[in-house]
């Protein structure tokens, strides 16, 4: 049985509808395909551009460790940079960056400057 799209984009916008009804913001978590498949997410979230938050959440560790991501073997510091250009590009909407498991007394320094990095951009 093929995937029903319009059926999918009218689902998702009742959801949404109706979260909006309960609370004042929606709080949205997109997994890594929203690139991929940003038309879809453009007809799920345009209505609520101004109705929503995006949180791109980034583990402390991966911000140390910074290993390549990809094919292409980015930095994880490119990828998000990338990323987050890409999601406001599709969706209109700038993401807020939210880091996560924070060791505070080993990781301050490190995050502290990821995060004021990516504040002056």
């Amino acid at each position: 049985m093929p995937f029903d799209y319009p059926s999918y984009l009218s689902n998702c916008s009742q959801q949404m509808q109706q979260k909006l009804f309960q609370v004042s913001k929606l709080y949205v978590e997109l997994s890594g395909n929203i690139i991929d498949q940003a038309d879809a997410y453009k007809k799920i979230f345009a209505p609520y551009k101004y109705d929503m938050e995006i949180l791109f959440c980034v583990k402390a560790q991966d911000i140390i460790d910074d290993l390549p991501v990809g094919e292409e073997g980015k930095s994880f510091r490119d990828f998000i940079r990338t990323s987050l250009k890409k999601i406001e590009n599709q969706l209109g909407v700038r993401p807020h960056i939210v880091i996560n498991l924070i060791d505070i007394e080993n990781m301050y320094d490190m995050v502290f400057a990821f995060e004021t990095h990516f504040q002056k951009l």
